[in-house]
């Protein structure tokens, strides 16, 4: 049996280094098992560090520092070259995390497949999305718990040293891409890509890869070089031990081409009617269907004369067809002199929607007054674990407190800028800075010290996507407002600020408040002196939405204004004055002080006063709705 090295592929990401060392540190191995863990040349030593004090009881443990920077594709491929060492490897980029019982997986399958000529490797991912058209996937049931792709895995994968011989012996001839039988896709991945090439292999050769069902292995795409589409190809992973039932290449009814589109010869199997046609399979309409060498297509496209048809309300979209569900949704049709329009599917494009979600990305502020590394590196840690990517980090600080605080900023992956005023500038300014300096949709600004809610941007990003009209909210935790009479205390009329003000009440930063960048867009040239004469700038041309969510723990403190600058903002903004005569202003009077009705008391004060309504979250169905209350 063989035994598989561990072969790690590092390079500038220590925290993610870490990550998978623990993880792999929590797996179940048998003895003598060689962990080697090679990093790519680059300036940071803390990632040397790590691999050398992770302590590995199972064996050798082997550090190689590549003497220049190489670049993933030719780090991947140098690794590569270890299985004439070990015979066989598997293989970890350091964004990955690994399952308890990858091992005992690589193991097993290695036995089962060890003589498979159809292989060209083993992976210890399992797809749910398609990485030719971003549409969910998910093999079909054949039994087994494997099925086969004609791509490479590239976030877990085992090679033994036959395999890896086959491709580099193929490679040294075929060093560029054969553009009539590569699938489209691939031209758009970059010079640095080995997969690509891997994957030209698999088609010219007619092999495959086998995927598990149940995941040995996801990813992060962690802040680097290559990571581009954060979160969307994270999976669960495998927790506990299971006996595996493995598939014989040429017996599995799940094998999917390059484009993750099941084989002719498997959806016969399934339906013999389909048998009879000469076809190519398209259910995700992404092929170039002029170049396919078939009289028939299977396309989920429209065209004309179809000679077969079924519906598409089954998931994954194969069930459709191999279940014969009625409709008129997927066709076969022949391909010469034929045209094909593209259709909208019934399945959710993660891309689509990762550049939907893209289009609020965020620009958080923060002023920084003194050099606080604690308070700054709690605030930037809760920034980091939002699981959010597009979003960017403006220090507003003097030259001396940046330099006091840059060496925690290598400490953080996301897009932290720095922005340099004059010491004397109030928070105020500083504030405004980042403001108009901020290149994201969405703006907040927060002091060190305050805490971020897990979900906090997430929770934003989901009510300015919803609700198209609303510009500027601010969240209030849900357990403060359990009683429909509390929540009052956080709306905010334009018609009621200054009566706060002029009884000392209105004590307001905007802090963690969350604005479209519209609202600073317009106002750039406007300056104010003070976080309350800010506040009333916005409140004068815009309307604030409470939401009911916590979306953070605030560090800021108390803003009650002078004498003289109250006396100024009431003056500057007597027009946000509500009227005190006329008989609307005397029943609202009544009806706030007299009616003993608390909850009749603030429907009226509501409706006189134009509160606006909040924004409560639904939890099961994971979406905010408006409230008058």
């Amino acid at each position: 049996m063989l035994n598989p090295a561990i072969v790690i592929i590092a390079y500038n990401r220590p925290k993610s280094l870490i990550r998978l060392l623990n993880s792999i540190g929590r797996a179940n191995f048998p003895k003598n098992v060689v962990l080697h863990i090679s990093i790519d040349k680059s300036d940071n030593e803390e990632v040397l560090a790590i691999a050398k004090t992770f302590k590995w009881e199972n064996g050798e443990k082997k550090i190689v520092v590549q003497e220049k920077c190489l670049g993933l594709k030719q780090h991947v491929l140098a690794c590569g070259e270890l299985t004439s060492k070990y015979k066989a490897i598997i293989v970890l980029e350091d964004d990955l995390l690994v399952s308890p019982e990858f091992y005992n997986y690589a193991l097993k399958s290695l036995d089962f497949y060890a003589d498979e000529e159809q292989l060209g490797g083993i992976s210890l991912y399992n797809y749910q999305v398609s990485e030719s058209s971003f549409y969910p996937f998910k093999a079909v049931d054949d039994g087994s718990d494997v099925y086969f792709v004609q791509v490479a895995s590239s976030w877990g994968q085992i090679w033994t040293q036959k395999q890896w011989l086959g491709f580099k012996e193929w490679f040294k001839d075929n060093p560029q891409l054969d553009e009539r039988i590569v699938p489209s896709y691939l031209k758009n991945w970059g010079e640095y890509s080995w997969k690509k090439h891997f994957i030209h292999y698999l088609i010219a050769t007619n092999k495959y890869f086998v995927f598990p069902r149940l995941s040995l292995s996801t990813n992060f795409e962690d802040a680097g070089t290559h990571a581009s589409t954060k979160g969307m190809f994270q999976v669960s992973v495998q927790q506990k031990p299971m006996d595996y039932t493995f598939q014989k290449f040429d017996r599995s009814l799940a094998v999917y081409d390059s484009w993750y589109e099941l084989l002719p010869k498997c959806f016969n199997q399934f339906n013999p009617i389909l048998s009879e046609y000469n076809y190519v399979v398209d259910l995700y309409g992404v092929k170039e269907i002029d170049r396919q060498a078939t009289e028939f297509v299977l396309t989920s496209r429209v065209s004309e004369d179809a000679v077969l048809q079924f519906g598409n309300d089954l998931a994954p979209l194969e069930l459709n067809i191999s279940m014969n569900q009625s409709g008129e949704e997927i066709g076969m049709y022949k391909v010469e002199n034929n045209t094909f329009e593209d259709v909208e599917l019934p399945v959710t494009n993660h891309l689509d929607a990762y550049y939907k979600k893209r289009e609020y990305s965020i620009s958080v502020i923060i002023p920084i007054l003194s050099a606080d590394i604690d308070e700054l590196k709690i605030t930037l840690q809760s920034i980091a674990d939002q699981n959010y990517e597009y979003t960017e980090c403006l220090l507003i600080a003097d030259e001396g407190t940046y330099k006091l605080i840059a060496s925690l900023l290598s400490l953080f992956r996301f897009n932290i800028k720095y922005i340099n005023v004059s010491r004397n500038e109030n928070i105020a300014a500083r504030i405004q800075y980042g403001f108009k300096n901020a290149s994201s949709q969405l703006l907040v600004w927060i002091a060190s010290g305050t805490v971020l809610a897990p979900d906090c941007f997430n929770n934003v990003v989901n009510v300015f996507s919803s609700y198209k009209q609303i510009s500027w909210i601010v969240g209030v935790d849900e357990s403060g407002v359990n009683q429909e009479n509390n929540v009052k205390k956080y709306r905010v009329s334009s018609l009621t600020v200054n009566e706060s003000l002029k009884r000392n009440e209105l004590n307001k930063t905007l802090e963690l408040n969350f604005f479209k960048s519209i609202v600073f867009d317009q106002r750039k040239n406007v300056t104010v002196q003070s976080l309350t004469a800010l506040f009333f700038d916005c409140i004068a041309n815009y309307q604030q939405i409470v939401i009911v969510s916590r979306l953070g723990q605030l560090k800021s403190g108390n803003n009650l204004l002078p004498i003289k600058e109250k006396k100024d903002l009431l003056l500057k903004y007597t027009y946000l004055s509500p009227p005190i005569v006329g008989i609307k202003g005397w029943l609202g009077f009544f009806i706030r002080k007299v009616m003993i009705v608390i909850g009749i008391s603030h429907w009226y004060y509501v409706l006189m006063n134009y509160f606006p309504d909040v924004l409560r979250y639904d939890e099961k169905n994971d979406t905010f709705f408006y409230s008058k209350y």
